[in-house]
């Protein structure tokens, strides 16, 4: 009998000393919790920029080649060292996650891909631009002006790509090339345009 008062005199003081520590240690997590919520950095212009006029002028001949208010446009940006950087344009008939709406896919576009940038052409289409940042990301917020349509079954219309190389602007029209592969593309034996 007196060692069962014994264990329950032990068990009820460990439970209030255990209560006390829990209630003090729970101001800590707490703190914690909202240090670690408040040190979350969001991303900021460092200026505003617009691409120089041989982009501009790729992206537009780009877009009227394409000339489908049904596509949407994605813009991968590939450097793949001091010298060469690739610039891969997409054209694409639809949107690629099935929705309901055109708000449910656009939803399910940016919580699966988290492009960081988007750049509009018009009211009705824009390039989604990635830059290899995107798997360090996570969607906060969504730009609600974004619009495309999810009508049709989704293939790509055309695909570009830009090879940027000693101040030499490359351009391959529907040669497709892996953005950020480990392979390097031999660009020089398939020259079609140059542009100074």
């Amino acid at each position: 009998m007196k060692i069962n008062k014994k264990i329950s005199s032990a068990i009820f003081i460990f439970s209030i000393i255990l209560n006390i520590y829990l209630i003090i240690n729970q101001d800590i997590i707490s703190g914690v919790c909202e240090k670690d919520i408040s040190d979350k950095r969001h991303f900021e212009f460092a200026g505003k920029f617009i691409f120089n006029d041989t982009i501009s002028n790729l992206l537009n001949s780009f877009v009227k080649e394409v000339d489908n208010d049904s596509c949407f446009f994605e813009m991968i940006v590939d450097k793949r060292n001091t010298k060469e950087t690739y610039i891969h344009l997409m054209a694409s008939m639809a949107f690629p996650y099935k929705a309901l709406d055109n708000k449910q896919a656009m939803n399910n576009y940016l919580t699966k891909n988290r492009p960081l940038l988007y750049m509009p052409i018009d009211n009705k289409k824009g390039f989604f631009i990635y830059t290899g940042i995107e798997r360090l990301v996570d969607l906060e917020a969504m730009n609600d002006d974004i619009n495309f349509r999810t009508n049709k079954s989704s293939y790509f219309v055309r695909y570009w790509t830009i090879v940027l190389t000693d101040d030499k602007y490359l351009l391959y029209k529907n040669i497709y090339m892996d953005p950020f592969s480990v392979l390097n593309f031999d660009y020089r034996n398939q020259l079609k345009l140059k542009f100074k």
